[in-house]
């Protein structure tokens, strides 16, 4: 179904974010994104992270992620990419604009964890980074 999609945005990961759960959790938050990695695959700690995410928007247009990262070390932030694959070339640069726009919010932001407690992560993103696509 990947090469059903013709248009691919790759967008580098940027942040300051040091759990791979944590960005995670924000892409799929920020873009309403839901994982089809199954949990149990996704599972553990450590050094690095894919999944293979799928939205769909309100005019019925789907749209494929797959999200890679790594951190070199437990304190590092996640390094990585997300590659975003969708049939028209407004879907796939819309989805990569919000996850470049929304990193570069979560630096601005007090670190937390994905409990809300403050540590060295970033997790939250603001209202004003409301999806375009419908919750699933």
């Amino acid at each position: 179904m990947w090469s059903v999609f013709e248009w691919e945005n790759k967008v580098t990961v940027s942040t300051q974010v040091t759990d791979l759960h944590t960005y995670l959790d924000n892409v799929t938050k920020i873009t309403n994104f839901r994982c089809l990695t199954p949990p149990e695959a996704l599972r553990g700690e450590c050094n690095y992270l894919c999944a293979t995410l799928y939205a769909c928007s309100v005019f019925g247009e789907h749209v494929l992620g797959n999200l890679c990262l790594e951190k070199p070390t437990d304190d590092a932030p996640v390094s990585g990419h997300v590659r975003i694959r969708a049939k028209t070339q407004g879907m796939a640069v819309t989805m990569g604009d919000k996850i470049s726009t929304s990193q570069k919010q979560w630096k601005d932001k007090k670190p937390t964890n994905r409990t809300g407690s403050p540590t060295k992560s970033v997790v939250t993103a603001g209202p004003e980074s409301a999806s375009l696509l419908p919750e699933l």
